[in-house]
């Protein structure tokens, strides 16, 4: 059960605000375009954010997702995702895999910690083996169960040994790189230490106060880029409705959201919002081994037959972007969606082999008809499987649709026991297809089994960076054929800021405070 949802989702860091990618400025009806072009001297370098529900300011301990947000502005990653939804470096200059149990790691050597140290690879070695060895209780501890050890060469250069093959390995490395000179020893545990942030990031610690975490701009920052927010001031807040009230009053300047309803409880008179998908995609998994929905023309037909357009518009009020596959639409690997179209629906069908009598699909001795499963203690989606059962009763599909505790639904999807559910998956990468299809993977709910899917993916492993893209598009085009999987949206988050900040919103999934050097009012 635990594997299971360690892949939704529902589970992970339980935060109370799971906040999330997408550049979607040109069809963004909240975005508020003007004042982005900021005249010099004519603006106040100084805004104030919020963190709330503090559990520690330490990178690699903290559970709450909002909080490792904030840190972002002071900790790096060897690696992050692009604009584009790629992998690429931060501290990391240079990476290879020597072998299929050896990566090679050169660090960038012009890195300094807001103290004037070096970064040397000292410091990552001390992460790294802070993570493998558990010395502490971190999110980050999956992110390095594969590694056996790791080698420093030089100041510049580490080998990074594996248990077993890891492919993927560097979208792994994205958690923040600390300094073993700060927290090396029982420093890791001392909350004053943590609280001293040191990082290698756009901000830096100055001071503390009881209701309050004062940062300035780091000047020695590494990309060498214009700063033009100076000083951001972070208010606490012991919870999170504490800070909406305080964005509401304008004690604050930006807060960031997963309400779908933010509009009633925040107003939008003198706001700018920006959404962007987060990794929440929500998803109906059909099982492969069923008889009905084995036959992929059924699961094309379902897909052109729910109008996803008005789930998003009615029941998330335009919080989530449809998706088809499990990539998000502002990757450089996005596709052009399915549209909702019951002819269209209908004629899959016909040309699979299904017929209509009686107002019922048949085909030999099956009956077009099956249980959608959903969790009853989840009331979006128990209205988004209602909404689908009236979408396919157009197409003279019948849907039974079947409410079930948490519990019950873990347990039927990992032991097989249902036709069709509806579910989020945490999609933080494009590899992760790989394991939703792989034949006996784990993580292979829809029990889908395709023998050229499963030798392209073999052959995907052993491929660098330049030669994967073009086999990866050979995926798509097998996902696309068999689509074992139907896909209906990414989730949104959304960036607020009163109207009197200024600035260009390039929020994502992975850094929803991206480019906030570049705020002002």
């Amino acid at each position: 059960m635990k594997r299971f949802w360690m892949f939704f989702i529902l589970i992970g860091i339980t935060v109370g605000i799971l906040l999330g990618v997408s550049n979607q400025k040109e069809n963004n009806e909240d975005i508020i375009r003007e004042n982005t072009e900021i005249e010099l001297n004519d603006y106040v370098d100084e805004l104030t954010l919020s963190v709330s529900e503090i559990d520690t300011l330490n990178p690699l301990r903290t559970k709450k997702l909002h909080v490792s947000y904030i840190l972002q502005l002071i900790y790096e990653p060897l690696f992050m995702y692009n604009d584009e939804n790629q992998i690429s470096g931060v501290l990391a200059e240079e990476w290879m895999k020597r072998d299929d149990l050896t990566w090679i790691i050169r660090i960038k050597d012009y890195i300094e910690w807001h103290d004037g140290e070096k970064l040397t690879t000292q410091d990552v070695a001390y992460t790294i083996n802070t993570l493998i060895n558990q010395e502490i209780d971190s999110i980050y501890s999956t992110n390095v169960q594969k590694i056996s050890s790791v080698e420093i060469v030089n100041e510049k250069d580490l080998i990074i040994n594996l248990k077993e093959p890891e492919p993927y390995l560097i979208s792994k490395l994205t958690f923040p790189i600390i300094s073993k000179k700060h927290f090396e020893g029982e420093k890791i545990f001392d909350e004053n230490i943590s609280n001293k942030m040191l990082g290698t990031g756009p901000y830096k610690y100055v001071t503390e106060y009881d209701s309050s975490i004062v940062l300035t701009s780091n000047e020695n920052w590494w990309k060498n880029e214009n700063i033009k927010l100076k000083t951001i001031n972070l208010n606490k807040y012991s919870t999170y409705s504490e800070a909406i009230k305080a964005f509401k009053s304008s004690e604050i300047d930006m807060i960031l959201t997963n309400m779908y309803d933010w509009k009633e409880k925040f107003g939008f008179i003198g706001i700018n919002s920006y959404k962007f998908e987060n990794t929440e995609y929500e998803v109906l998994i059909p099982n492969s081994e069923n008889k009905i929905l084995s036959d992929n023309s059924v699961r094309k037909a379902i897909l052109y037959g729910i109008n996803r357009a008005n789930i998003v518009s009615t029941i998330y009020h335009e919080n989530a972007v449809i998706s088809d596959m499990p990539i998000m639409t502002y990757s450089q690997n996005a596709e052009i969606n399915s549209e909702y179209n019951i002819e269209t629906a209908k004629q899959i069908l016909i040309n699979g082999g299904w017929k209509q009598e009686n107002g019922q699909w048949k085909k030999a001795d099956k009956t077009l008809k099956f249980t959608l499963l959903v969790s009853k203690d989840d009331k979006e989606k128990v209205s988004v499987a209602e909404k689908i059962k009236q979408d396919l009763k157009e197409i003279d599909i019948k849907v039974t649709v079947k409410e079930v505790d948490n519990n019950e639904f873990v347990t039927a999807i990992e032991n097989n026991k249902f036709e069709i559910a509806i579910t989020s998956l945490d999609v933080k990468n494009e590899y992760q297809i790989q394991d939703l299809v792989l034949t006996g993977n784990k993580y292979n709910y829809a029990n889908y089994t395709n023998v050229e899917m499963d030798n392209l993916i073999e052959t995907l492993k052993k491929l660098e960076v330049y030669e994967y893209d073009e086999k990866f598009q050979e995926l798509k085009k097998i996902y696309k054929n068999d689509l074992p999987y139907i896909g209906l949206y990414f989730k949104t988050n959304t960036i607020l800021t009163n109207k009197s900040v200024k600035g260009e919103y390039k929020s994502t999934a992975y850094e929803p405070y991206k480019n906030i050097n570049n705020f002002c009012k």
